[in-house]
């Protein structure tokens, strides 16, 4: 594979900043332990110049000389995932143009649904404490509410 030049790199870098402001989709088709490589070389989720990127990439390539190969797979893996998902969504499209009209719709009859995840680079204290507070809540409304029955079954 031929070395990434500093244009490749912003061009890419830009791509990738593009998907995760725009909700994070491409990353989604990528494993945990990808997306995280792609965050640690490229910064897709900070706001950095040009400049600040490739001063970036040149520290970061003296810290883990492996990290720009691993992050090369890792956004080519990804855009080939791309690739087979807009080729899978044609492909239904199609089929659904196609397809005799459908009998009315029963329960689990339906298609498969897709899940991804996708992995934020730096945890959001905020939305964890809220997770947090709102578990506890729900913990302590179970509690009055066995409270309140064994009360009332005495």
């Amino acid at each position: 594979m031929a070395r990434l030049t500093d244009a490749s790199y912003l061009e890419q870098r830009r791509a990738l900043v593009e998907d995760w402001q725009s909700g994070g989709s491409g990353f989604a088709l990528s494993s945990a332990m990808e997306q995280l490589t792609l965050h640690e070389y490229y910064r897709p989720a900070e706001n950095l110049t040009d400049h600040e990127a490739l001063a970036h990439r040149r520290k970061v390539r003296k810290e883990t000389p492996s990290l720009p190969q691993r992050a090369g797979k890792a956004y080519m893996n990804r855009l080939k995932a791309m690739a087979v998902d807009i080729v899978k969504t044609e492909l239904r499209l199609q089929r659904e143009k196609v397809a005799p009209p459908r009998k009315k719709y029963q329960r689990g009859t339906r298609g498969a649904i897709r899940v991804g995840v996708t992995m934020r680079p730096v945890p959001d204290y905020e939305k964890l404490a809220k997770a947090f507070l709102e578990h506890v809540r729900n913990e302590e409304q179970k509690k009055t509410a066995t409270t309140d029955q064994d009360v009332h079954a005495a």
